[in-house]
């Protein structure tokens, strides 16, 4: 929130005329600035909300400043559920975007009018032409129901009963109790048909398990059972005819979650049994055969289209759900007692994984969970894994069952559990535990887990010979326990035991421990060990012994700092002749930065960030204060690179060269791998040093690749920047009538991607010429050169700059927006920054 604050107070100045001309007029500099923004050529509602310039925003949107509305990153996909919407085109949504909920809370939005202003001052985007329809379906798909207030509000918004479907579907609750509430105002629900519809939907639609992008770990079906019946205030229909009619072969009960059950939290595996509570009387059937061990699959569903090897998982599933059962089944007989029994719990154990609780029956809170999890059972779909490994992991937590036919694989080998089986151990090695750290399935029960290493210490030591395989799973037992950093049992098995381990493959082993550490006590711990002290004393400055070298290359620099502070022997041994191979921008910045802090201790040369070799072009900086950091530290006599290769400077580390080094460049201290960042350099430097007003560039750039190299990396600064000034010493610095159609093109290209309409404008009214002469020939180039540059305005939704071009005589020719329909409909071209186009030129229906 510290940019907001600053940003607050920087428009109470901003907004005072005396204040601002007094300010600025001492900041006049002959600095040159490329890669950053002035405040009227700030456009991108995307970079002003990533950036957290939120009263930037509020303050050009109610002045109704173009803007650009595009979004280009940080995209998240639609589920299958939302996208059976808008005949399930790929739509994104975009986390930077000012329709996204969280952004307006966090902004503060709602209390200043920022969608009134947004769509009086923009309604050809959202209002007009049928736009406002799809202002409120991604007012929906995000949850903002600010934005619905203001359609309704200034612009009299009527919503439609699909609206409330739709919101309740994909899950966006605040949106559906608005359109509720609005929609019973109207007398629109007063049907019983609109409400059996949403009723159908809840209870038995097929999407109920899927998740909401925004609650990953929910079960849908009890968000809309608490949406429906505590938010809206309704009852489950209780005619037992509206359920023969509405709902008949449409109830699935064991279809209601698709979850694995040990993997929820308490929480939510209540509000699950209290939302089968609420649907008891669909469930009587079914509960009622599984309590008197008689439940058939075909008594629920039809088996004529099942295959067979379906049918075999169903057989087993009908045993499994008889079996489970001993006595009648335990329900549990109204919410009140659920409520009651909840408030057993504290706020911590409702939060805590259902793996996590103790498997013993010792108190009550065990035996709850146990009750809990036994009755939602026979509700898991049973097709999928999820009953088949929710019921494996109930019969061996609760009934320490082993039984040779239960499928174990790696998820629920024994160790995980803390049960004890040296023939597994010495037999599985490597294999024991898959990707689960042992113990994952018993993390509370301490006197397991400290009896299970006591355990195998004594099998160990009772040995006479041990193989290979027994290390294996000592070795991989330790480095379970190293990474979940439990220092007690590490001590007991590491220290106490007196086991002498031994590494087979020293090199891989050894790495693994390295690795496996994430706290300085561990590191302490370990180095206590003879055999691990021995190998770091004597090869420590091999890199594949190095412990430095490993911290290095997995990013912990807290304990590179802790190593040299309090085991200085040990750092100065793994530090000695240590060659760094590899890509340094796979190196985090941390660590760099404790490089560049200790740069003495370690050979320059083997450590150097700046090296360049054909395969690594060196670390690619990400922020101006980092390659300062690193730059200050780096000795004067060492050359360093200047290495955004592949992209444009987007954190002004050429302009902080350019102004404040220029003299590193110019003495060959400072290397710009990029020839295009090279060539702008050495021209701008002679402009500034010389102060001549007119060099001629094609005198200067020389060959035709240095020309196109030019064009390239000019175009983008003045696309994405807006910078007139520098497009001006640009174009003026060649002679309008014989430039190439390559710098126009490329302008109008960048200026097409990011909706630059002043900068169109800009040109359009002083250099005409230039415009001409691209445009001129009439002939497929020609028409090639500008649907080009119309279709990418089109493609990213700029309407004002389409708008623009049709005044433009040299768009004349231009085929007809719709002969684009049939490309643009497409499912991939579709997306959130050019729908609200397609509906301004009608040439798009959501709902078509």
């Amino acid at each position: 929130m510290e940019n907001n604050i600053n940003d607050k107070l920087f428009f109470k100045i901003f907004r005072n005329i005396f204040l601002k001309q007094n300010i600025f007029k001492f900041l006049r500099n002959r600095d040159i600035f490329l890669g950053f923004y002035k405040y009227e050529d700030i456009i991108s509602c995307e970079w002003c909300v990533q950036f957290e310039y939120y009263e930037l925003l509020k303050d050009k949107i109610q002045r109704g400043e173009y803007l650009d509305f595009s979004n280009s990153s940080d995209t998240i996909f639609r589920n299958k559920l939302r996208r059976q919407y808008d005949n399930g085109r790929m739509i994104v949504v975009n986390k930077f975007s000012i329709f996204n909920k969280q952004i307006s809370t966090k902004a503060q939005w709602n209390s200043s009018n920022f969608y009134y202003h947004l769509f009086k001052n923009y309604s050809k985007y959202f209002i007009d032409n049928g736009n406002i329809i799809q202002c409120e379906y991604i007012s929906i798909e995000y949850d903002n129901v600010q934005c619905l207030e203001a359609l309704v509000t200034c612009h009299n918004h009527c919503f439609s009963l699909d609206s409330l479907y739709r919101s309740i579907e994909i899950g966006s609750y605040d949106c559906a109790l608005f359109i509720f509430q609005v929609l019973k105002r109207s007398g629109a629900l007063e049907k019983p048909a609109s409400l059996y519809k949403i009723w159908s939907m809840v209870l038995f639609s097929s999407n109920n398990n899927n998740t909401n992008i925004l609650n990953k770990n929910g079960f849908l079906l009890n968000e809309r059972l608490n949406f429906l019946l505590n938010q809206c205030n309704l009852n489950v229909p209780l005619s037992e005819a509206i359920y023969k009619q509405k709902f008949q072969f449409q109830c699935k009960p064991y279809h209601l979650f698709d979850i694995l059950v040990y993997d929820q939290t308490l929480s939510v595996l209540i509000e699950s049994v209290k939302s089968i509570i609420h649907l008891k009387e669909f469930l009587k059937p079914y509960t009622d055969s599984i309590s008197k061990k008689s439940f058939k699959y075909n008594k629920f569903h039809s088996t004529d289209k099942i295959k067979s090897d379906n049918k075999l998982k169903i057989i087993k599933y009908e045993k499994d759900i008889n079996e489970l059962f001993n006595d009648k089944i335990n329900l549990f007989n109204s919410l009140d007692e659920i409520n009651i029994l909840t408030k057993s719990f504290t706020k911590e154990q409702l939060n805590t994984l259902v793996l996590e609780f103790n498997s013993s029956n010792d108190n009550n809170i065990n035996s709850l969970v146990k009750r809990f999890y036994q009755f939602i059972l026979p509700f898991v779909e049973f097709k999928s894994s999820y009953f088949n490994d929710s019921f494996l992991f109930y019969k061996i937590k609760y009934e320490s069952y082993y039984g040779e036919e239960l499928d174990l694989s790696s998820k629920f080998h024994p160790c995980l559990f803390g049960v004890y089986d040296f023939n597994k151990i010495k037999n599985e090695g490597l294999k024991m535990f898959g990707k689960l750290p042992i113990f994952y399935y018993c993390k509370n029960e301490r006197s397991k887990q400290i009896q299970f290493i006591k355990d195998l210490i004594s099998d160990v030591k009772k040995l006479q010979k041990s193989t290979s395989l027994i290390e294996n799973s000592i070795n991989q037992i330790l480095l379970n326990l190293i990474f979940v950093n439990d220092l007690e049992l590490v001590k007991l098995l590491l220290i106490d035991s007196n086991i002498e381990f031994k590494f087979t493959n020293e090199p891989l082993s050894i790495g693994r421990i390295y690795r496996s550490i994430n706290s300085t006590e561990m590191i302490d711990l370990i180095i206590k060990n003879k055999t691990i002290y021995s190998i770091i004393c004597t090869r420590g400055n091999n890199v594949n012994f190095s412990l430095v070298n490993t911290l290095i290359q997995d990013g912990k620099s807290e304990l590179l700092k802790h190593l040299k502070l309090l085991q200085p022997n040990i750092y100065y041994v793994s530090i000695k002749d240590l060659v760094h191979k590899g890509n340094y921008s796979e190196i985090s910045m941390d660590v760099i930065k404790f490089i560049y802090d200790n740069i003495d201790d370690f050979d320059y040369d083997s450590m150097n960030i700046w090296h360049f070799t054909p395969s690594t072009h060196g670390y690619q900086f990400t922020n101006l204060n980092d390659f300062k950091y690193i730059l200050e530290r780096t000795p004067s006599n060492v050359n360093y690179l200047y290495n955004n290769y592949n992209q444009w400077d987007s954190v002004g580390i050429f302009s902080y060269i350019f102004n404040h080094r220029p003299f590193d460049i110019e003495s060959g201290r400072c290397n710009i791998m990029n020839p295009k960042y090279n060539i702008l350099f050495n021209y701008l430097r002679l402009k500034q040093t010389n102060g001549i007003d007119h060099i001629s560039l094609p005198q200067f750039l020389g060959s035709s690749k240095d020309f196109n190299d030019f064009y390239l990396i000019t175009s983008l600064e003045i696309g994405l920047y807006g910078n007139l000034w520098f497009a001006d010493l640009i174009i003026k610095s060649f002679d309008e009538g014989k430039m190439s159609r390559h710098l126009p093109f490329y302008l109008l290209k960048f200026i097409s991607i990011y909706g630059q309409l002043n900068v169109f404008k800009h040109l359009q009214s002083n250099y005409q010429t230039m415009i001409y002469n691209l445009f001129r020939e009439r002939n497929d180039s020609r028409d090639v050169t500008s649907n080009t540059i119309f279709f990418t305005s089109v493609q990213m939704g700029h309407i004002d700059l389409v708008l623009e071009f049709f005044k433009n005589p040299f768009f004349k020719t231009l085929p007809k927006i719709t002969n684009y329909q049939s490309f643009l409909l497409n499912s991939s071209s579709v997306t959130l920054n050019n729908v609200f186009l397609l509906n301004y030129f009608k040439l798009y229906k959501p709902n078509s």
